[in-house]
């Protein structure tokens, strides 16, 4: 059994990897038409705005965990 940070970095990859499993499923599942076809929220696609908020939302992530790992290793 992990203990401590090792644990708690591993149930965090762990949420990271099956929410990202969950989003290549959301987006593998619709055809570029549904996704890039037409406006969806005001003048975005459902495409762009799936990037808006996955990428930022990505590097938020990436660098709050490595300062946590700065601080817990």
């Amino acid at each position: 059994m992990l203990s401590g940070g090792a644990g708690r970095r591993f149930r965090l990859l762990a949420r990271l990897e099956d929410a990202k499993a969950g989003l290549i499923a959301t987006i593998t599942a619709r055809s570029d038409e549904e996704l890039y076809g037409s406006a969806w929220y005001a003048k975005w696609t459902k495409g762009r705005m799936i990037q808006f908020n996955t990428s930022s939302a990505y590097a938020n992530a990436r660098a709050r965990l490595r300062v946590w790992l700065k601080t817990h290793d």
